[in-house]
């Protein structure tokens, strides 16, 4: 089964970070990459995943099964909703598990369709991985 195919919105220190963490994978690979610092999407160039100067083009070109958020949290409100526009499934952590004040309502608000306890999350992107590959 081919590995699911994940984008990435931000390719600094916490982009770093799961790139990293998700490196030789055989479940998923990071083949697309969205990064508005040139400095940034330079250092994450010989990753081999596509990388592209803005969401919209990645969500455009790449057509990623998922899409992880790994930009400045005062950014994520706005790429939920560009994520969510572009008809992407989006799930958000609950506010129980969530450091970020209000964050599962404005997630939510802005149109997160599943809002999950921190443990539930891996076994839901586990599930949509096996839909996504049938």
């Amino acid at each position: 089964m081919p590995p699911f195919r994940l984008g990435l919105v931000g390719a600094g220190r916490m982009g770093r970070t799961h790139l990293r963490a998700l490196a030789g994978s055989e479940r998923v690979a990071v083949t697309a990459i969205a990064e508005m610092s040139p400095a940034a999407r330079e250092a994450v160039a010989a990753t081999g995943a596509a990388v592209y100067e803005s969401v919209a083009e990645m969500l455009d070109r790449a057509a990623p099964d998922g899409v992880l958020i790994a930009a400045p949290t005062d950014q994520h409100g706005a790429i939920i909703a560009e994520v969510a526009a572009a008809g992407g499934r989006t799930i958000a952590q609950d506010e129980a598990s969530s450091t970020i004040y209000g964050m599962p309502r404005a997630a939510a608000e802005l149109g997160a369709r599943m809002i999950l306890p921190l443990d539930a999350i891996g076994p839901e992107l586990a599930a949509l991985s096996r839909r996504v590959r049938s």
